[in-house]
């Protein structure tokens, strides 16, 4: 939208209602909001409605979050969501896709590692295709009447064998979108 800075209090506050414009009110009356700072209305209004107690709740789950039966989607919106609450957990883009990655499936997990990709946006974009092509597999293995079953496949990047894994990913056509010369995963088996 594109509020300058000065005015998010302003813009952010112009909203309140009820319980929360009344809270406004009495903020108004104990300090200068004229001249409020956005970290300084954040944390007031974080005591207010967000106690420690709530956050450090939200932190710990988001320790502890995995994607288990969320698809890739769900999860990063979890993710997201949760990781508000702890944003020490996550100071660098680096440290944050590694977070993001580890709490993966270790079937979407073990088809990403070698990427090393570090810009989270692309991991979720990778991790996404991952997932879409694992899905695929399995319908075309349950439609054809063989059972589904891990294969061995090897993950190239810039043409060299960078790993041998069990994989459930026909191709990534979708991330070399991202990068062409990030990514090019072939099955070698079946």
């Amino acid at each position: 939208m594109g509020v300058p800075e000065e005015y998010w209090v302003d813009f952010v506050a112009f909203k309140f209602e009820g319980s929360t414009g009344t809270w406004w009110k009495r903020i108004r009356q104990m300090y200068d909001v004229e001249n409020m700072a956005w970290e300084q209305f954040e944390e007031l209004f974080n005591e207010q409605f967000f106690p420690q107690s709530y956050r450090g709740e939200k932190a710990m789950k988001f320790m502890g979050l995995q994607q288990g039966d969320m698809s890739v989607r769900e999860y990063e919106a979890k993710f997201n969501e949760l990781s508000r609450f702890a944003p020490f957990l996550i100071e660098s883009e680096h440290i944050k896709c590694l977070k993001f990655e580890r709490g993966l499936k270790s079937a979407i997990r073990r088809s990403l590692v070698a990427l090393r990709l570090r810009v989270y946006s692309d991991l979720v974009v990778a991790a996404i295709c991952v997932e879409h092509e694992h899905f695929a597999y399995l319908q075309s293995k349950e439609a054809s009447g063989r059972t589904p079953k891990e294969i061995t496949g090897k993950t190239y990047i810039r043409g060299k064998v960078v790993g041998e894994h069990p994989v459930v990913v026909v191709a990534i056509r979708e991330m070399e979108k991202v990068d062409p010369t990030i990514l090019s995963a072939t099955i070698v088996g079946s």
